[in-house]
């Protein structure tokens, strides 16, 4: 990508990272020091951060998921994962096998990523599923906080996910890794 960006009058080319630049940053805990920031095509973006409802839906939904997993899965959140040579997104929610030991996962590592949207819905809908289906991303849900519906992605291609559903809160929902887990949002985050 060869964006610019305008600061006042001036055009100015961004330096971009790359993966070996993602890697010394995360390592050296240049990222934590920031807060919620992802690189997007090798540029440095904040991501939102988590207020109520969303953080109140993350604590919720992992814990709730942290408990019904079959052993060999579990649950991280907000960890880092590489896309490519210039992608670091870390979704709110990943489910990924116990037995990995690692702070930095890869695309293939996630059996479901889980993104809690408010203020965020369109993007996540849209170019964040589009991006995680292009890169293999298994399964992938939207809560939606505002509509109280999930919509879960499957089935990954490079387009986008060939299999999307809305999935009213009222109804149980189950990862595709663990079909065993049920889930009803609506008794799990309504007050």
């Amino acid at each position: 990508m060869n964006a610019v960006l305008k600061i006042g009058n001036t055009e100015y080319e961004p330096a971009r990272f790359d993966r070996e630049l993602i890697l010394a940053a995360a390592e050296s805990g240049f990222f934590h020091r920031l807060g919620r920031v992802e690189v997007i095509d090798g540029v440095l973006v904040r991501a939102s951060r988590s207020y109520l409802p969303h953080g109140a839906a993350l604590m919720k939904t992992g814990a709730a998921l942290l408990s019904r997993l079959p052993e060999p899965l579990t649950v991280t959140s907000d960890t880092i994962v590489l896309f490519g040579t210039e992608g670091m997104r870390a979704p709110d929610i990943a489910v990924v096998d116990r037995a990995l030991d690692a702070d930095i996962l890869e695309p293939g590592d996630l059996h479901l990523a889980i993104e809690i949207a408010d203020s965020s819905l369109g993007y996540d809908l849209g170019d964040k599923a589009r991006f995680y289906a292009a890169h293999g991303i298994a399964e992938y849900w939207v809560i939606d906080l505002t509509g109280q519906r999930t919509v879960c992605h499957r089935d990954p291609a490079s387009e986008g996910y060939a299999d999307v559903r809305d999935v009213p809160w009222t109804r149980a929902i189950s990862p595709g890794a663990a079909p065993e887990v049920s889930l009803i949002f609506s008794e799990l985050l309504e007050d």
